[in-house]
């Protein structure tokens, strides 16, 4: 009888210890930033998710900067471009870690998106 409580109490607090350590990784968002360039967006990760070698997948979807809508793929780390300066860009974001599914938006650097003044 003894043998089995400890058994249990060592599974119990060896899978609460796991729950609790892998909680932060699952709230890991990628985050839009307008990129260095103008009509550029990087998909980064904060340092919960880099930390955890998370990779996401987003659809990157705003207006081009020749007009017309810009729809193009982009994996966490990466900078596209080919937006227009100052635009909305909007991501839908898929990974193989919790919560599976997240959306961003931010604005396509350049000259409209700075906010110095």
């Amino acid at each position: 009888m003894k043998r089995t409580t400890a058994r249990a109490a060592c599974a119990t607090a060896a899978t609460a210890s796991m729950v609790l350590l892998g909680a932060g990784y699952a709230a890991a968002l990628p985050t839009l930033m307008p990129g260095p360039g103008n009509g550029q967006v990087s998909v980064q990760l904060d340092q919960q998710g880099t930390a955890a070698r998370e990779g996401w997948t987003c659809v990157l979807v705003g207006s081009a900067d020749t007009g017309g809508p810009r729809v193009i793929m982009a994996n966490s780390g990466q900078t596209q471009g080919g937006f227009a300066a100052g635009s909305a860009v909007g991501a839908g974001c898929t990974s193989m870690s919790a919560p599976y599914v997240g959306m961003a938006n931010s604005v396509a650097g350049g000259p409209a998106a700075s906010t110095s003044g």
